[in-house]
């Protein structure tokens, strides 16, 4: 009996805790109450008072196998009181068996009232005055059908007053049974606002850890080498269907018959999931490393994964059982002492907020399932959240290592970009000033040795001044072939603004004394208003000498003419030779390599020249005549600001 007569029902809910009749091994329907068929026609013996009755005096059910004798016969001529919310099981009554419960309450008022009912392990039925409002599963003396589900009921007490009866029957889940959760009783807009209230805060809970998942999903498939970030998003999924299948959760509302014995299977083995999702997130976040010896290896191992694969797959091949997850605790014990052993070498306050969030969710799960959990609403959210936001933390910590490192290392790659960069300067900077003097060298010793053989002087001398031509080129085309090797093919990128007229008149003069040595007038005719150009050159200047050496060697009496002109944006230069000219088959094919007019020559000379003015952005020509000489132009356009320094 709860007297409420004097209650404030305006904006206050009343709990059900406390004493309710209990009738344990029978099913009582409000009829039998009402025909007094529960009562017996003589009392059985009295017995010593059980654990949870508060009546001395009150009989004792046989507690080694549940009493399933129908309504009529031997009963307790009193009714064993029990305390509720709790499970009959820590009254000392078998895990197993059916009971009904029932309470009588004065309200004093007649107006309507709402009765919330949670979850009654394993089936049950609530009946209010009379009448049945509320069946979850299917409730039988022997046998259970396992539903999990809570609803509101509204009502009108009579006559001042409510007769609630619960019937309840467990077969399925060992270690819970009956009324382990508290009914509630108030005005319906009082309950359905605490319900409302505790909702909402439920679904930001849920939507925080959702996004959290998902922006680290996201993280994951954008860099797929982070595999922590795949790790934490299914930790926290796993635990947003957890917590929507929690105890007196959002799904049972969704689902007509509650959380049958499939889902509530489901629900009992995410926490092995959670952990195991957990272990390999400790490992990789903290970067631990198993030991390399095998024996150990093995060992650890087997401490991780066998308790965590036991308390997944055993709840679908037994009885559910919420004992089952404690088995989890062996891993979550080595994952701390692990963790504990990174931070001793970190000392990082991240990796201290994590390792505290971990011992607390640690104790917290099965201090919540065994002691709190009939007092607390979603009890385990708030540990998990916790241990989320460390998690974030951690992964925040390391993101910015990471942020760090990739800073440092960008800092060394411009430090080495620049001294590779100065590597290349100074080896253009050799090339440049040491190419042009050998190519001359060498062909000033060419010149040399043909004067000599002319004058009948022959022998060492002129074998030596061939040596001496040969090295010089050698060595001209080693430091070419180490120029080109050093930019890689950056030629393009290290083209500057220049004077093409000054280049060519410095080019033309340094092997103006060859030609005429061999006989050949040259000519320079190149203006001084020259415009500038955006090019390469060293490139330029191996075009010029590519071109005169193929003038003197068709040349042998006459002029070679070196000239320059501006015309329509364009710089054009021209090396005309007054020599034997290219015979007409062979002038469409003289840019292509290995294609020479002239008996040994290797045909690499215009096929060379005609790449570099292309790759400077130019293009090039020939026009020849038999017996009437030759004449090559390229052109280059000219130097706009708005190409830059390319």
């Amino acid at each position: 009996m709860l007297d409420l007569s004097d209650a404030d029902f305006s904006d206050t809910l009343f709990p059900l805790a406390g004493e309710w009749e209990f009738y344990w091994g029978h099913l009582w329907e409000p009829e039998d109450f009402t025909s007094g068929a529960h009562v017996p026609e003589q009392p059985t013996d009295t017995l010593e008072d059980r654990p949870g009755t508060t009546q001395p005096g009150t009989t004792q059910p046989d507690t080694t196998q549940p009493d399933t004798t129908q309504p009529g016969t031997t009963q307790p001529e009193q009714p064993t009181l029990i305390n509720a919310p709790g499970g009959w099981e820590a009254a000392g009554w078998p895990d197993y068996g059916a009971a009904t419960y029932r309470l009588t309450i004065h309200t004093g008022t007649e107006r309507s009232l709402m009765l919330r009912v949670p979850e009654v392990i394993d089936a049950s039925r609530v009946y209010l005055n009379g009448s049945l409002v509320f069946a979850a599963g299917v409730v039988g003396p022997d046998e259970t059908v396992l539903s999990a589900r809570n609803d509101f009921i509204p009502f009108s007490p009579e006559q001042g007053s409510v007769e609630i009866i619960v019937q309840a029957s467990s077969h399925a889940m060992p270690g819970e049974s009956g009324m382990c959760y508290v009914f509630e009783v108030g005005r319906p807009a009082e309950l359905l606002r605490e319900i409302i209230g505790q909702r909402v805060l439920l679904t930001l809970a849920l939507g925080a850890i959702l996004m959290m998942g998902l922006y680290h999903l996201f993280l994951f498939l954008y860099y797929r080498k982070e595999k922590v970030y795949l790790i934490f998003a299914a930790f926290t999924l796993i635990c947003l269907l957890r917590f929507a299948l929690e105890t007196n959760g959002f799904v049972q509302f969704f689902l007509p018959n509650g959380l049958d014995a499939f889902w509530v299977r489901v629900y009992l083995s995410m926490f092995g999931l959670l952990v195991g999702t957990l272990v390999l997130f400790t490992f990789a976040a903290l970067d631990i490393r198993l030991p390399r010896r095998r024996v150990p290896r093995l060992l650890l191992l087997a401490l991780y994964c066998v308790p965590t694969v036991a308390s997944v797959v055993l709840q679908f091949v037994m009885p559910p059982m919420m004992q089952l997850t404690f088995l989890c605790l062996l891993p979550m014990g080595a994952v701390i002492v692990q963790g504990f052993r990174a931070w001793q070498k970190a000392r990082d306050p991240y990796l201290s907020l994590f390792l505290v969030a971990l011992c607390i969710f640690t104790v917290w799960a099965p201090l919540t399932k065994v002691i709190l959990g009939d007092h607390l609403f979603m009890p385990g959210i708030a540990s998990n959240l916790f241990l989320i936001m460390s998690q974030c933390a951690v992964l925040a910590r390391n993101y910015a290592e990471a942020q760090r490192r990739q800073e440092a290392l960008s800092i060394e790659n411009a430090v080495l970009d620049r001294m590779n960069g100065l590597k290349t300067e100074l080896i253009a900077t050799i090339s440049h000033e040491t190419r042009t003097p050998l190519a001359v060298l060498a062909s000033y010793a060419g010149l040399v040795s043909v004067e000599l053989q002319s004058l009948g002087i022959s022998g060492q001398v002129t074998a030596d001044l061939e040596k001496i031509e040969l090295e010089a080129r050698r060595i001209a085309d080693l430091i070419d072939g180490m120029r080109k090797l050093t930019l890689g093919g950056e030629g393009a990128a290290k083209r500057i603004r220049l004077d093409l007229g000054e280049v060519v008149r410095q080019t033309a003069h340094l092997y103006q004394p060859i030609l005429e040595r061999g006989g050949v007038e040259a000519a320079i005719d190149v203006p001084d208003d020259l415009p500038p150009v955006f090019a390469h050159p060293e490139e330029l200047t191996q075009v010029l000498f590519n071109l005169l050496q193929n003038a003197k060697n068709h040349t042998e009496q006459g002029q070679i003419r070196v000239s320059a002109s501006s015309a329509e944006g364009m710089i054009c230069v021209t090396v005309a030779d007054t020599g034997t000219g290219i015979a007409p088959q062979l002038l469409p094919r003289v840019f292509e390599r290995g294609v020479s007019g002239v008996t040994g020559g290797s045909g690499l000379g215009l096929a060379v020249s005609k790449e570099i003015i292309e790759a400077n952005g130019g293009t090039i020509s020939i026009e020849s005549e038999p017996g009437k000489g030759t004449q090559v132009t390229f052109a280059l356009p000219e130097y706009r600001e708005k190409a830059g320094d390319e």
